[in-house]
C-alpha cells in the first residue's frame, strides 16, 4: 500500500514531505516547549513559517490526538491548548 504524500502548496522547499514527518515535527515542537501552547499559537507558528499546509496540519493533529501522542485541553476562558503526552514524548 502506497503512503499518501502531503499536500505541499504554500510549503517552503525543504519542509516535511510526509504526514509522518509533520507529526514528528509537531511532537518535537510540543516536547521542546515544556509547557502547553494555545491551538492558535501552534497553528500560527506552523503556518507563518510555511512549514506545513493547513489541511495537512489538521490531519496530522487529528492523528496525534487519536493516537494519544498529544493532549488537548480547554482553559477556564474557553481557549484550547495542546501539550505533548507521555506517549508522544
Amino acid at each position: 500500500m502506497e503512503r499518501r504524500k502531503p499536500f505541499m502548496q504554500n510549503v517552503k522547499l525543504g519542509g516535511p514531505t510526509t504526514i509522518f514527518e509533520i507529526k514528528v515535527m509537531l511532537c518535537y515542537l510540543l516536547d521542546s516547549l515544556k509547557k502547553p501552547i494555545s491551538a492558535e499559537d501552534l497553528l500560527n507558528v506552523m503556518m507563518s513559517e510555511e512549514l506545513v499546509n493547513y489541511f495537512e496540519y489538521e490531519s496530522a493533529m487529528g492523528e496525534l490526538l487519536d493516537g494519544g501522542h498529544i493532549e488537548k485541553f480547554v482553559d477556564e476562558s474557553g481557549e484550547e491548548f495542546y501539550k505533548i503526552s507521555e506517549n508522544g514524548a
